[in-house]
């Protein structure tokens, strides 16, 4: 099945190697960390959309840029049906979910 990937996450990579585990016949598109998406990068992905062959293609991103591709559907309206979001999960490396909670709690006694 075509896939149609947008990210505008800081480290793709994962995201792209897990959809392309799923579909042989993937198209990315990468945006910067927090990218707001303008008229013309929505033109684009909608004209990148309709390029791709296949009566089964969709998009697939993160919950994060769905979220920020909604209030653009005026813009991408036909394609809408086809967009499916990915939750982005957050792991601590080598066991630092302990000093990260004690940071955090740290600060907010500082900053009551």
């Amino acid at each position: 099945r075509p896939i149609l990937l947008i990210a505008g996450i800081a480290n793709p990579a994962p995201l792209i190697q897990r959809v392309k585990a799923i579909s042989d016949n993937v198209t990315v598109k990468t945006y910067g960390d927090h990218h707001r998406f303008t008229n013309t990068d929505l033109r684009d992905i909608a004209a990148t959309f309709d390029r791709m062959h296949g009566d089964d293609k969709l998009v697939i991103t993160t919950e994060k840029d769905a979220a920020r591709l909604r209030p653009a559907m005026q813009v991408i309206g036909h394609i809408a049906g086809r967009i499916y979001a990915l939750p982005v999960e957050v792991r601590f490396l080598l066991g630092q979910e302990q000093e990260f909670n004690d940071i955090i709690i740290r600060h907010v006694r500082k900053n009551k």
